[in-house]
């Protein structure tokens, strides 16, 4: 029988490659997972923004909160408000005006007018609302929702001039109402700015 010898060479510098490669690869890994770990909240808050984008109109601009809001407490006829929601959860027309009504902002013999919807999305509603009084701006959301703060602020009607409305992207413009600037409105529903400023100016004067 005849007996057959192998012999193996062994590279140290072919082995020190190996190495070498092996700790990159695990150095650059390791280098990902502190990132993500230390941008976590952005990383979510980006999702969470991209999760609401819609594939047609690619509204993915939002209306940030005031911090200023003060949770509602409304009075009366509260437990039927919660049933003027749409089959999205939004608050209808007449729930919002509804809101305004029940909200305990509102005296005695004061005037709640139809309330007009100047910003909608999939993820938000923004709504005017005007008395004979003052004026309410109300951001119908997941979190106000949750947290109460629908009504971001209130005017009187005097404090409530002037009324600017301006472009600002292809989906969306800027309202400015008195000292309240900046707020979003869907150009879809008012494709130029003076449609809006005549929206917002005949819920004043009515």
């Amino acid at each position: 029988m005849l007996h057959q010898s192998y012999s193996f060479t062994v590279n140290p510098e072919s082995n020190l490659k190996l190495w070498l490669a092996f700790i990159s690869t695990l150095i650059w890994q390791l280098l990902i997972v502190l990132l993500v770990w230390a941008f976590h909240g952005q990383l979510a808050n980006l999702f969470e923004r991209l999760s609401k984008l819609r594939i047609h109109g690619l509204e993915a601009e939002l209306q940030a909160p005031v911090a200023s809001a003060e949770p509602i407490k409304p009075t009366g006829e509260a437990a039927r408000v919660l049933e003027l929601r749409d089959p999205s959860g939004f608050f209808t027309r007449d729930g919002v005006r509804q809101l305004i009504s029940d909200s305990g902002l509102v005296v005695t013999g004061e005037e709640v007018h139809d309330p007009l919807l100047i910003f909608r999305t999939n993820a938000q509603h923004t709504w005017l609302v005007g008395t004979n009084r003052q004026m309410f701006c109300v951001l119908d959301d997941k979190g106000t929702r949750k947290s109460g703060r629908l009504i971001q602020w209130r005017l009187s009607l005097e404090g409530t001039q002037p009324v600017k409305a301006r472009r600002y992207k292809r989906t969306v413009g800027l309202l400015d109402i008195g000292p309240r600037k900046e707020w979003l409105y869907s150009t879809a529903l008012y494709p130029e700015p003076k449609d809006l400023e005549t929206a917002v100016s005949g819920i004043l004067s009515a």
